[in-house]
């Protein structure tokens, strides 16, 4: 149990952090989404997608293969793994971005923001430089169990980079340049500082047999970290690609295939509350298991963790599926600026589905830990490869015609395949005995309690008290069902132990 409590504190510290960074981050989607025409938000939405694929290629897994190598018994040496990643990172970005730089005209047209100057251009190489020469520092951070830094920092970034974004957009007029100013000026500043922090590992040495076992390992999240994207992101070219004929069948405004996608785009944001419990889960998870792998015990406390936090993640999606009205008409104090604005406010049916897609992104980010400890990283890019492939011809087929509802669950059932299948990949090299029933019954009370409000079963309707009523209930049978679940993992284990003695 010291174990889970020591994941558990980790976890509320990146919690804590995460929480409030995306607080102060998402203050500026009631602010973008009241300045900027829907057609504009769709815009910054492409811009930041490119950014996430660009991104890729300029970490190239190296964060995962640090922790996998600095956290091995055979590193002994961890500031020769550090310097060794940091300074191949250095080279590899600043050779990178100029590539970039010299090939802006043809890969802006392929990612539909050709309209952008040569000054944002060149701030999104910036941002990516910038991000990737503090990759490895903020992984160091995660590994010496500095979360306390680690939030702070991220939270000095973000509380930077909102701060800066309305001065220049107020101020200074900047509109959409001004967004991506501020995010230069916030992720260098990030980078220098944790540079800072971590110097005495940075010796400048060079280790070519370090950098070919940090390549073997994470050129795969190449891959993986593509099909990542084209899971949570690529549902917007498709969305681009709907007619404005077919756009007013469904939704009886006259909107074009670029209000759309700032539509769903800004709706998608209100799914951010389980992402953050998958993202700062993920921060505290990656350390703990790559330690714990080596106790005899760490298959039963692997599966204690899933269970518990299926449970968080069903949570968080009953609260803010049921009450996502309310949540996007929150209004900011002293201000009538709403949470998001009400011209957004037709896409917010998406919301459930999307709160689905991350119940099952936390499936997969737990099944991660058999394929990093058994080292197999090409079983994540496959797995990823098949979700991608669901995703572009789910999307194909689906989403111009039937649009944002289509995309959503697309993008549930993509994750819901990846996180299956990263299961049956890991469990052969690394076997942990998840309580797949429990999970499943947990599940399907969530989603019955989701069936009851749209069927308006039981009498449950728009009411607030109803929805309450409902919630309260949901939330009682998933306690329970995973309080069992947990104590017969429990009751498992101990019997294993007295078959042994």
């Amino acid at each position: 149990m010291s174990a889970l409590k020591r994941l558990a504190s980790d976890t509320v510290v990146y919690g804590i952090s995460s929480v409030v960074a995306r607080l102060i981050g998402y203050l500026l989607v009631p602010y973008f989404t009241h300045i900027f025409l829907p057609e504009q938000y769709g815009l910054i939405s492409l811009v930041f997608v490119a950014l996430g694929i660009f991104n890729v290629f300029f970490t190239i897994g190296f964060e995962s293969a640090f922790l996998k190598l600095a956290s091995s018994e055979e590193a002994k040496n961890r500031k020769r793994v550090y310097s060794t990643l940091v300074v191949s990172l250095l080279g590899y970005t600043l050779f990178l971005g100029s590539l970039l730089w010299f090939s802006k005209s043809f890969w802006s047209y392929l990612a539909g923001i050709d309209d952008l100057g040569n000054a944002v251009i060149l701030a999104m190489i910036s941002i990516l430089v910038a991000d990737s020469l503090a990759v490895i520092g903020f992984a160091s951070l995660r590994l010496q169990h500095r979360a306390v830094t680690f939030a702070s920092l991220k939270l000095g970034q973000v509380a930077l980079n909102a701060g800066l974004t309305v001065l220049l957009i107020e101020k200074y007029d900047l509109g959409i340049e001004g967004v991506f100013f501020a995010n230069v000026v916030a992720s260098v500043s990030a980078a220098f500082l944790v540079n800072i922090l971590q110097y005495k590992q940075l010796t400048f040495v060079f280790d070519k047999e370090i950098l070919k076992k940090a390549l073997s390992f994470g050129l795969p999240f190449i891959p993986a970290g593509l099909a990542h994207l084209i899971n949570e992101s690529f549902d917007r070219y498709f969305l681009l690609q709907m007619d404005s004929s077919r756009i007013y069948e469904l939704y009886g405004q006259n909107w074009t295939a670029d209000d759309v996608i700032g539509i769903y785009s800004a709706c998608y944001k209100l799914a951010v509350f389980a992402l953050l419990l998958v993202q700062m889960f993920r921060m505290a998870w990656q350390p703990f298991f790559l330690e714990q792998s080596k106790k005899k015990d760490s298959p039963e406390v692997f599966a204690k963790v899933f269970t518990l936090f299926n449970a968080l993640l069903l949570a968080a999606w009953l609260v803010v599926g049921l009450f996502a009205k309310e949540i996007a008409a929150i209004t900011i104090p002293f201000t009538e600026v709403t949470l998001i604005g009400k011209q957004y406010w037709a896409g917010l049916f998406v919301v459930p589905y999307l709160l689905a897609a991350y119940v099952f992104q936390g499936w997969y980010v737990v099944f991660t830990s058999s394929i990093f400890i058994g080292g197999k990283t090409k079983s994540l890019a496959k797995v990823t490869a098949i979700g991608a492939l669901i995703t572009l011809i789910g999307n194909a087929f689906f989403t111009s015609h039937y649009g944002m509802q289509a995309a959503a669950v697309v993008t549930v059932l993509s994750y819901f395949v990846m996180s299956i299948l990263l299961w049956a990949a890991g469990r052969k090299d690394y076997p942990i005995p998840y309580s797949f029933k429990t999970a499943t019954l947990a599940f399907m009370v969530a989603l019955g309690a989701f069936v009851c409000y749209n069927y308006g079963l039981f009498g449950v309707n728009d009411a607030f008290i109803g929805k309450l009523t409902l919630l309260l209930v949901a939330l009682l049978g998933i306690a329970a069902i995973s309080f069992m679940g947990f104590r017969s993992l429990g009751k498992a284990e101990v019997l294993k132990n007295s078959a042994i003695g």
